[in-house]
């Protein structure tokens, strides 16, 4: 029987943040999709630990390791520099974070650039100093922040073969984004937030089964609603339980 997980978080002095009721399903590969504003940065951070909810059940996952959109560069610090102090920070323990340094930035395909400035990297090699610096952490879950958001084409490609690397070495995966074509190999899951809400949560095979005809991204009006009749078509279109949740 799945288990369920509700809890909300809302900003000081704001009405934003999330409200949501979650399965547990958190071992799955998975994307977190969403509009710009509808709170997946604000998911991601409480799932791990950078916010406290006032209320409600977290699930427990470990070491969580969560990884902003923008890159965090540290001024003169060169790729081996950045993956061992970050990690350090990140509670990593600091020999071991510099001894398995240049393990996890083999790994992300950046041997070649170990030595380099970080600031001097382009975008998709900044995201994947972030990873390897995630998985130096000794990370048990990465929840990764629109990571291909400024990529481009084959930028985005070299991360969705790290993604599958990822996810075949045990490591747990969340990556959030707002553009559903994204959607492939290795992520099993995916779950829609529409203002705080989780409006979707199944397999990739079930979103794709309602996913006919995306619009795009960028026209936020149509987008939105797009998201809100997937959200119609899930819960018309599933078997409901007992409780009033649909299957996973």
């Amino acid at each position: 029987m799945t288990k369920y997980y509700e809890f909300s978080y809302r900003y000081p002095r704001s009405q934003e943040g999330v409200n949501v009721r979650i399965a547990g399903n958190f071992g799955q590969p998975t994307v977190l999709l969403g509009v710009n504003g509808s709170g997946k940065t604000t998911l991601m951070k409480v799932l791990a630990g950078q916010l406290k909810t006032a209320d409600g059940a977290i699930p427990e996952l470990g070491n969580v390791v969560y990884v902003p959109q923008k890159f965090e560069s540290i001024r003169g610090f060169k790729v081996r520099d950045y993956v061992s102090y970050v990690a350090w920070l990140n509670g990593a323990g600091w020999k071991q974070s510099n001894k398995d340094a240049s393990r996890w930035i083999e790994f992300v395909g950046l041997t070649e650039h170990e030595t380099k400035d970080c600031e001097k990297l382009s975008g998709g090699q900044q995201a994947r100093v972030q990873i390897a610096t995630a998985l130096n952490s000794q990370a048990d879950y990465i929840l990764l922040d629109e990571p291909s958001a400024a990529l481009d084409p084959l930028a985005k490609r070299d991360l969705q073969n790290l993604y599958r690397s990822i996810a075949a070495s045990g490591v747990g995966l969340w990556v959030s984004s707002h553009q559903p074509l994204e959607i492939e190999a290795p992520f099993e899951q995916v779950v829609v937030l529409n203002r705080g809400i989780v409006d979707f949560q199944g397999s990739v095979q079930e979103f794709l089964a309602i996913n006919k005809n995306v619009p795009d991204h960028k026209n936020a009006v149509d987008y939105s609603e797009y998201v809100r009749a997937l959200s119609a078509a899930f819960n018309g279109g599933l078997e409901r339980n007992s409780d009033g949740s649909g299957h996973e």
